[in-house]
């Protein structure tokens, strides 16, 4: 008679929901992070190295194209709503910076979407890769314009997980 080892018990929801959204939160903030060091990237190249801004495509420079962009901004508004759905308690349990800052990310990101629909959208009118997009070009230059985007989203991705982080206070934690 051989002996069968019985089944782990099974992760109770709760938990399973915990796993899943430090694993999205975690993956958001290290692309993020990543993204902005292309952008930094772009700034060094065009302002002191004195590279044309056609040529300044940061350290991937073959990525820098609208259509990368454009799934970018879908794919991290997409993970920044999924954070949201899987912690649903999240406007209720952290305190108030905590809220406050995701609410402005959803808010940032929503608009920086929808900038790079408007300039994928510009690009497939006119081929053209760079192109102004809705703010990108009337109040700012358009790589200072998307750097300080970035940058808004990032330090508001770190301070949100870093609260969550340093407090250990969870959404679906009850």
């Amino acid at each position: 008679m051989t002996e069968t080892t019985p089944a782990p018990p099974a992760l109770p929801l709760a938990a399973a929901r915990r796993r899943v959204f430090w694993i999205v939160y975690t993956t958001v903030l290290i692309i993020q992070a990543l993204h902005f060091v292309e952008h930094i990237a772009q700034v060094i190249q065009y302002y002191f190295l004195g590279v044309p801004r056609a040529h300044a495509h940061g350290i991937v420079g073959q990525l820098d194209l609208e259509v990368v962009h454009f799934i970018f901004d879908l794919w991290l508004i997409g993970s920044l709503v999924l954070v949201a759905f899987l912690g649903f308690k999240f406007v209720r349990r952290c305190g108030t910076l905590c809220t406050a800052a995701f609410t402005a990310l959803l808010v940032v990101q929503g608009y920086h979407t929808v900038e790079h629909v408007v300039k994928f959208t510009q690009h497939l009118v006119t081929g053209a890769q760079g192109t102004p997009g809705i703010f990108g070009s009337f109040f700012i230059h358009a790589l200072w314009f998307h750097f300080w985007l970035n940058f808004v989203v990032l330090a508001l991705i770190a301070v949100t997980y870093g609260d969550l982080f340093i407090h250990r206070r969870h959404p679906a934690d009850e």
